[in-house]
């Protein structure tokens, strides 16, 4: 009797698919239990804020701006501490104290979707049952489901692009590698949703050319509509999946086809992001005002568009390492981070010298979703009279895996090829381990 092979939705039914996967998921969850273990405190990426919005979904309720913080919140944040002494929190003594004494009045003030939320309150939740005193433990523990389902849409996708076997999963594995991403998947941050539905809009352009017009618009107008109740940035990888589908002419040659298919992506996530804007408005105490200031930002001097171009050059591509907490940001990790980006950039200049091809296509869709990462964020603090001075990559995490297919549908059938793809991985693997262990 025959046997019959298990299926896997991303790819072929087989053993080794479902084995890649396994390593996938085991060095996801080592990754991102060493980073929890690294770094204990609150993290200065807004940590309080999406932690409390798991907590409130996890009560089937839905967060309000202006609502204090979970007494959970405050605790962990006071026993744990605030990253830097420049954070004053109150003690650790047991007592539950009032949130005007935590950061920012320690109130919710997250207007951003609830599928990464709902997610993390669903799978933290069986976690939280068993070790109710750990809460923040609980939820950024799952992180590394966000870190393996982005590289398993990744390597599935750099596949459907033409890369071969090695190129596709061992470059897929990259990510890991980054201390921004690593960050991002082991502290609550709703960047690491933002990651998997970038992934996700690359597996569809990716897959564009196996599927009729009519079921490529469908997909495109979902996953649009779906961007808005991610997070706001989620549009620039709509934009990027856009940007692929009008300039792969093989994909179809009336550009009519492709036109519709690109705008009506873009459109779907406008609507998108609006609808979710009207439903967080409703909900909104009409006296709200958001205690957070400019933060980071400088007020603009002279002509603005010198300071957007600067920081959309930082951010193109999305590799470098970017602010994060000293303990995972050491002297090793900034030529890796470089070492990265080169790699990224030579790719992508490469592709772009290409004849028409989907390479190029998707070097145009990558290079126009960093560009626009960073172009869009500043023209929003630009209405303000302010600025970004050092544009902070997670802007961009949503097309990163745009860059790392990239990577993958390198040449590397040879020998040596081979071995500059391991040594490459591995460089950036060591790198990324030292600070952990």
């Amino acid at each position: 009797m025959a046997r019959i092979k298990p299926t896997n939705f991303i790819g072929t039914a087989s053993w080794d698919v479902l084995s890649y996967g396994a390593l996938v998921v085991v060095l996801s969850f080592v990754m991102v239990g060493l980073h929890m273990r690294a770094f204990t405190q609150v993290s200065p990426f807004d940590e309080a804020t999406h932690f409390d919005y798991v907590l409130s979904l996890q009560s089937f309720e839905a967060p309000l701006l202006g609502e204090p913080y979970d007494d959970r919140v405050r605790t962990e944040w006071s026993c744990r501490g605030g990253y830097t002494d420049a954070i004053v929190l109150p003690p650790c003594d047991g007592n539950v104290y009032p949130h005007s004494q935590y950061p920012n009045a320690g109130v919710q003030r997250n207007p951003t979707g609830p599928v990464y939320y709902a997610t993390s309150a669903l799978l933290s939740a069986p976690i939280m049952a068993v070790f109710p005193d750990r809460p923040l433990t609980a939820v950024r523990i799952v992180g590394f489901v966000y870190l393996a389902a982005t590289v398993l849409l990744l390597e599935r996708a750099a596949r459907n692009f033409g890369a071969s076997a090695w190129n596709s999963r061992v470059l897929a594995l990259v990510p890991m590698t980054m201390p921004v991403v690593l960050h991002v998947t082991s502290t609550v941050n709703s960047d690491a949703g933002l990651m998997v539905f970038g992934a996700a809009c690359l597996l569809l352009a990716s897959s564009a050319r196996n599927f009729s017009s009519k079921s490529n618009l469908v997909m495109a107008i979902v996953l649009g509509l779906l961007a808005g109740f991610v997070k706001q940035t989620a549009i620039l990888p709509v934009g990027a999946l856009a940007l692929y589908l009008l300039a792969d002419t093989e994909l179809n040659p009336k550009l009519s086809v492709r036109l519709k298919l690109a705008t009506s992506a873009g459109a779907a996530a406008l609507v998108g992001l609006g609808l979710w804007s009207v439903a967080i408005a409703t909900r909104t105490p009409k006296d709200f005002e958001s205690p957070i200031g400019f933060g980071n930002s400088k007020e603009v001097v002279g002509n603005p568009l010198d300071e957007i171009f600067y920081g959309a050059l930082q951010l193109t591509p999305p590799a470098k390492p970017g602010f994060v907490p000293e303990v995972i940001r050491t002297a090793y990790q900034v030529p890796a981070g470089q070492l990265i980006a080169i790699a990224m950039l030579l790719a992508t200049g490469a592709a772009l010298g290409q004849g028409v091809c989907r390479r190029r296509s998707l070097a145009i869709a990558a290079l126009g979703g960093a560009i626009a990462s960073v172009v869009v964020v500043q023209v929003l603090l630009g209405l303000e009279g302010r600025y970004f001075p050092s544009a902070n990559n997670r802007y961009a995490l949503g097309v990163m895996p745009f860059f790392v297919a990239l990577l993958a549908t390198q040449p590397a059938n040879t020998v040596s090829g081979r071995l500059l793809t391991a040594g490459l991985l591995g460089t950036l693997g060591v790198a990324a381990l030292l600070p952990l262990v």
